[in-house]
C-alpha cells in the first residue's frame, strides 16, 4: 500500500517506503538553528544511530539507524521537539536506504547456477514466472532476496532486451535504479512515448541510461519533450549513449540548436527526426558525418534550400522529406499559382549528395523536380502528394521524363493522391523506365495502364485503386511482363474472378521458381 500523505507506511513494527524497501535512514528539518550535539542526544533517545548528517546553516540533515525498528520509532510523531524548537522528520526516499546485506547459505551439495540449466525445478518455475510478469513486478521480486536475484539476472538478458518506455515510467526512482543495476548491461533496445503528465523521473532515467546501458544500440522516443538537461545526460557526457546506431525523436519538438548536441553519436547510422515541426534546416550539416539514413519526414517548417546542406554527410544514402515547407508551400501554390519560378533545390542537392541511392519527396510545383534525376546512383524514389492542394496537382512530367536516362533506377512509387496525380502522358514517360523492378503507381485511367507493357524487368506492380481496370487489361500485363511476381490490384470493382483461369493459361510457360514459390502473387 502506498502512503496518502506521508512518504512511508508502518507495518508489523517497521516502516516502509512506497516501494517497500525498511526504512533506516530518516530525514529531518528544524525550523530554527538547534546545536549539533542537542540534536545527535535527541536522535539517539529512539536507539543506535551510525551516522548523522546535520547541514547547521541550512537547518537540515538525516539519520541512519543501526535498525529498522529504531527509525520505525523515530518515525512514530511528525512532529519532534528539541530544546523547545519544533524539528520535522520523515524518512528518506528508497534511493537513500542502505542496501541491506543478504547471508547466503547454501546447502551441502547444491549447484551454483551459472546457467537456466542448473537451477533447480522450484526456481527454474520461478524463472517462467518471470514471463507473465509487468516490469515493476519482475524489479519487486528481483530486489526480494538474494536467491530471486539471481533467477532474474539469467532472464534479464531476454526479457529486457528491447524495452518499452511505457513500462519504464510506470517505475519509482528506486525501481529505476534497481533497473539499471540489474538489466543495464542486458538492454539494447529503448523506445515509447508519450510520457504520463509529469512524470517526475524522466531526469533520473536520462542520467542512468548512459552509464548502464552501454550495449544499447537503439532509442526511439515518440512525442517525449527533450530539455537541455536530458540532451546533455543523453548525448553530450562522455558517459553518455555515444554507442548508438539507430536514434528515432518523433515529435520531440526538436530544433536547429538541439542537432549540436547529436554530434558525439560517432556510429549513428539511422535518424528519424520526423515530426518536429520546430526545425527550419540551419544547423543540418552539423548532424553527425556517420549518417546512412535520415528521415525529415512533416517537419512543416524546414526549408527545403536547407537540404544541399546534407553534403556534409558523406555516408548519406537514404533522405526522406516529404511535407516539408508544408505552410509556406500551401501558400505560394494557392496564391501565387502561375507566377512562382522553380526554386533551385534539387540541383544543388545532387551536387552536395552524389551517393543518395533512396530519395522521398512530396510533388511540389515550385521545386526543380527533374533535376531528381541527376543523382548518379538513386534505385527508389518515392513521389507523395500533399493533401488538400488544389487542382490541377500532379506528378510533374518533366520529372518522369528525365528520369528516362536514369541507369540506376529500380524502385518508383508515385504516392496514393487523388485522380489525375498521375496523367496519361506522366504513364508514358513511366512506361519507357524498362530497368524499373518495383512500381506503385495508383488510381489511373485503366487504358493508360497499357503503357506499362514494356517494362519488362518489373517484379512487384502495385495498381490498385483504378475503378476502371477490367480483366483484359489485367491478363496483358500479366502476358507481357513475363518477371512479374507480385501484381496488387485492390479496390478495384469491375475485375471479377473470371480473370483466374486466364491468368492460369498465361503462367503454365513460365519457368518455376526454386523452394516452391508461387509464380505470381496476387493480392486483391
Amino acid at each position: 500500500p502506498r502512503p496518502l500523505v506521508l512518504n512511508y507506511y508502518m507495518e508489523s513494527g517497521l516502516a516502509y517506503t512506497e516501494d517497500r524497501v525498511a526504512v533506516r535512514r530518516v530525514k529531518f528539518s528544524c525550523q530554527k538553528q538547534i546545536a549539533w550535539q542537542r540534536i545527535r542526544s535527541h536522535f539517539e533517545g529512539f536507539g543506535l544511530v551510525e551516522e548523522l548528517h546535520y547541514q547547521v546553516p541550512e537547518q537540515r540533515g538525516s539519520v541512519l539507524y543501526k535498525k529498522a525498528n529504531q527509525a520505525c520509532q523515530a518515525l512514530y510523531s511528525k512532529y519532534h521537539w528539541v530544546g523547545g524548537e519544533q524539528v520535522t522528520v520523515i524518512a528518506s526516499p528508497s534511493w537513500e536506504q542502505p542496501e541491506e546485506e543478504v547471508v547466503v547459505v547454501e546447502e551441502a551439495g547444491s549447484p551454483t547456477v551459472g546457467s537456466a540449466e542448473d537451477l533447480p525445478p522450484i526456481d527454474d518455475a520461478l524463472r517462467q514466472v518471470l514471463h507473465y510478469l509487468p516490469l515493476d513486478a519482475r524489479i519487486a521480486f528481483a530486489i526480494s532476496c538474494r536467491r530471486f536475484w539471481g533467477i532474474y539476472e539469467l532472464e534479464s538478458r531476454t526479457l529486457t532486451k528491447n524495452l518499452s518506455l511505457t513500462h519504464v515510467s510506470r517505475l519509482t526512482r528506486w525501481g529505476i535504479c534497481s533497473l539499471m543495476r540489474a538489466s543495464g548491461p542486458d538492454i539494447r533496445r529503448l523506445e515509447g512515448g508519450p510520457l504520463p503528465w509529469l512524470w517526475p523521473h524522466f531526469e533520473v532515467l536520462t542520467q542512468m541510461l548512459g552509464p548502464s546501458c552501454r550495449e544499447l544500440k537503439e532509442l526511439h522516443l515518440t512525442e517525449v519533450r527533450l530539455h537541455d538537461s536530458h540532451l546533455h545526460n543523453l548525448f553530450q557526457r562522455p558517459e553518455g549513449l555515444t554507442q548508438l546506431t539507430s536514434l528515432s525523436l518523433k515529435r520531440c519538438q526538436f530544433r536547429d540548436q538541439d542537432l549540436f548536441t547529436l554530434r558525439t553519436l560517432a556510429q549513428l547510422q539511422t535518424l528519424d527526426l520526423s515530426g518536429n515541426v520546430l526545425l527550419r534546416g540551419d544547423t543540418l550539416g552539423c548532424l553527425p558525418p556517420s549518417v546512412v539514413s535520415l528521415n525529415l519526414t512533416l517537419c512543416e517548417n524546414l526549408k527545403p534550400d536547407r537540404l544541399p546542406r546534407l553534403g556534409a554527410l558523406p555516408d548519406l544514402r537514404e533522405l526522406r522529406c516529404p511535407m516539408i515547407g508544408l505552410r509556406s508551400f500551401n501558400r505560394d501554390w494557392l496564391e501565387l499559382v502561375g507566377l512562382i519560378g522553380q526554386e533551385p533545390v534539387y540541383a544543388c542537392l545532387a551536387m552536395s549528395c552524389p551517393r543518395l541511392e533512396l530519395l522521398e519527396i512530396s510533388a511540389c510545383p515550385n521545386l526543380d523536380e527533374e533535376q531528381v534525376a541527376r543523382l548518379p546512383r538513386l534505385r527508389t524514389l518515392i513521389v507523395n502528394a500533399v493533401p488538400l492542394e488544389p487542382e490541377p496537382y500532379q506528378v510533374n512530367d518533366d520529372l518522369l521524363r528525365s528520369l528516362a536516362n536514369s541507369e540506376s533506377l529500380r524502385h518508383l512509387e508515385l504516392g496514393r493522391g487523388e485522380a489525375g496525380f498521375v496523367s496519361s502522358a506522366s504513364v508514358v514517360h513511366i512506361g519507357r523506365l524498362k530497368q524499373l523492378e518495383f512500381l506503385l503507381v495508383r488510381n489511373l485511367n485503366g487504358d493508360d495502364l497499357l503503357e506499362l507493357r514494356y517494362l519488362i524487368q518489373l517484379q512487384h506492380l502495385d495498381i490498385s485503386d483504378t475503378l476502371d481496370l477490367d480483366n483484359g487489361v489485367v491478363k496483358c500485363l500479366v502476358k507481357a511482363l513475363v518477371h512479374l511476381r507480385h501484381l496488387m490490384v485492390q479496390r478495384c470493382p469491375l475485375l471479377t474472378e473470371a480473370v483466374i483461369p486466364h491468368l492460369q493459361k498465361v503462367l503454365l510457360n513460365r519457368q518455376s521458381l526454386p523452394h516452391g514459390e508461387p509464380i505470381l502473387e496476387l493480392d486483391v
